[in-house]
């Protein structure tokens, strides 16, 4: 069962916490997760201001990782 309007729910409230620079890798996977839902989900642009959003945080643990799986969603949309 996909529940995207529950996920949503959920990350939203991590972006919207007061400690999100923090360091953590909460806030950069949440938005990673949007991205990919709304890849599914054929909102593009959408996907593309989740992806940029998760590059721009600071730095955290396991950032390689999220900033590599950002610019492969980036790169996927680039001629959507």
């Amino acid at each position: 069962m996909k529940n995207y309007e529950k996920a949503f729910e959920y990350y939203e409230k991590t972006l919207n916490a007061e400690n999100i620079n923090d360091g953590s890798f909460f806030a950069p996977k949440s938005c990673l997760q949007i991205a990919k839902i709304y890849e599914k989900q054929g909102q593009i642009e959408k996907a593309k201001q989740y992806y940029k959003r998760c590059l721009e945080f600071g730095s955290y643990e396991y950032k390689n990782s999220m900033e590599q799986q950002a610019k492969a969603g980036l790169n996927r949309l680039k001629n959507k």
